[in-house]
């Protein structure tokens, strides 16, 4: 798109335009030109004891192998908010395995850990079975996050009181 030129305009007069000066088109960020190979999001709530957790979650590896995403839940129970980045997600059918490294939490012992999840997508719709979750383990050491999706466990799930989760 060179020969855009920038032309000012100061109260409905032109004053001036400069083609020479003109800066380059937006380029665009690579991750957005590479295509998704695998993606889950989520969010909802679910139950542990009686207590409800809330969860947010989306988490995208594209095709050049990139992964970028974010995650965050509420332990009631344990009165907790951790957050975290995605660092890892393997799919496998309708579920998937997503991992990651805490950045925040209301805990800063939490903070440098890894966790690792399950989720299902049991479909869309009021005629669904609801998706589900397993519990969030956050004190995970470094890493484990990674092996976690590696070995793709099939862990314990409860199932999601409200929300939804979709795997593409």
């Amino acid at each position: 798109m060179r020969g855009l030129a920038w032309c000012l305009v100061a109260g409905g007069v032109l004053v001036g335009c400069d083609a020479a000066t003109a800066p380059e088109p937006f380029a665009a960020d690579a991750a957005f030109n590479t295509a998704i190979s695998e993606k889950a999001t989520g969010s909802g709530h679910f139950d542990v004891g009686g207590e409800l957790r809330t969860f947010s979650f989306n988490a995208i590896q594209r095709s050049d192998g990139k992964i970028t995403g974010q995650w965050q839940v509420k332990n009631r129970l344990l009165e907790v908010i951790v957050h975290g980045n995605v660092t890892c997600i393997t799919v496998i059918g309708n579920s998937a395995w997503i991992g990651g490294s805490i950045t925040s939490s209301s805990d800063p012992t939490f903070v440098g850990n890894d966790a690792g999840w399950r989720v299902i997508d049991k479909g869309e719709g009021a005629s669904a079975p609801p998706d589900q979750i397993s519990q969030i383990p956050a004190g995970l050491p470094p890493g484990a996050a990674q092996a976690f999706c590696n070995a793709a466990p099939l862990v314990g799930v409860n199932d999601i009181v409200q929300g939804n989760i979709q795997i593409r």
